[in-house]
């Protein structure tokens, strides 16, 4: 099975450590809490996705009970879909 290399241009995003983990995040985020799956739902979505992450962003706040679960379907079903259209030829 080859190897998939996913790579990630910051666009000069400034990142900080988080806490004690050691992890490197973004300064920015993008959030979904009422509007994405609520308010705001498909093709719009994808866009607000992609323009974050063409900007830098590439940390998502999301969870269940964001919109009663329907940020976390959108917002990860968009990142999946464009992931595998161009690392994965799906």
């Amino acid at each position: 099975m080859a190897d998939i290399k996913l790579e990630f241009d910051p666009k000069g995003m400034p990142f900080r450590r988080l806490g004690s983990s050691g992890l490197r995040v973004p300064l920015f985020s993008l959030g979904g809490w009422l509007t994405l799956g609520g308010t705001v739902t498909g093709d719009p979505v994808k866009e607000i996705v992609k323009t974050a992450f063409d900007n830098g962003i590439n940390m998502f706040d999301t969870a269940e009970e964001y919109s009663g679960g329907k940020s976390e379907l959108e917002m990860c079903v968009d990142i999946l879909e464009d992931t595998c259209k161009s690392k994965c030829g799906c």
